[in-house]
């Protein structure tokens, strides 16, 4: 499950780095 929403968290930063800042 943790695998899926770090996907997706990678996926949101890489199209919206102004949305999320993860490390």
């Amino acid at each position: 499950m943790y695998s899926l929403i770090y996907v997706l968290a990678l996926r949101i930063h890489s199209s919206r780095p102004s949305t999320l800042t993860l490390g």
